[in-house]
């Protein structure tokens, strides 16, 4: 599942996942496959109130978090080097 955009796939085992996609949880795979249904994709409604669409923003949320995280450690790289210069 792409978390950003709601599109759901249906990958066979050992196959590698594009980028951007996750794998679903084994608890929502229920869920993901009555969505899917016959077809090999799908999208989520990530306004509606469904467990993929909470997995998603849960998913969105730790993504933001990591990439503040990754800005402030730069950040902080940035300012010893300059520290040191001095």
């Amino acid at each position: 599942m792409n978390v950003d955009t709601g599109e759901i796939r249906r990958y066979l085992a050992g196959e590698e996942l594009d980028d951007g996609f996750v794998p679903v949880p084994k608890e929502l795979e229920d869920e993901a496959n009555a969505l899917l249904g016959d077809n090999d994709r799908a999208h989520v409604d990530l306004s509606e109130d469904s467990g993929l669409s909470k997995f998603a923003q849960q998913k969105r949320a730790a993504n933001k978090r990591n990439q503040k995280n990754i800005m402030r450690r730069k950040l902080a790289k940035k300012s010893r080097r300059i520290g040191r210069k001095r």
